[in-house]
């Protein structure tokens, strides 16, 4: 029994797609290894960009941290300086309260003393 002529064409046909094919393949393999390696490179810049811009967050937040106990360190201090006066001024305002009252009767006597003169 004999191969058919056909059967042999098609054959051969469908080898030659098959190699046209692979070969294809291959090319686009290497054309897509290729395309991999440049993203590669992008995403190491990215990841070292990311972690300078990590690095200045982390400065900034220290920063401001250290700025918001200053404040804060500062404002205690306001407030004790505040505190002390106010105690001050109320154990002496009952001198300063009588201290104003005889200014006001000392003046009110000048004022009827010349009156009386004038």
């Amino acid at each position: 029994m004999s191969i058919p002529n056909w059967w042999l064409v098609l054959t051969g046909v469908f080898f030659g797609l098959a190699i046209l094919l692979t070969c294809l393949m291959a090319f686009l393999i290497v054309n897509l290894i290729g395309m991999l390696r440049k993203l590669q490179d992008q995403v190491a810049v990215l990841t070292a960009r990311a972690d300078e811009i990590g690095v200045e967050v982390k400065s900034i937040a220290q920063q401001v941290n250290l700025l918001t106990r200053n404040t804060a360190a500062r404002a205690e201090r306001l407030g004790g300086t505040m505190d002390l006066v106010s105690t001050q001024l109320r154990a002496r305002s009952q001198w300063i309260s009588a201290g104003l009252t005889a200014l006001t009767v000392v003046r009110s006597l000048i004022a009827k003393h010349r009156s009386a003169k004038g």
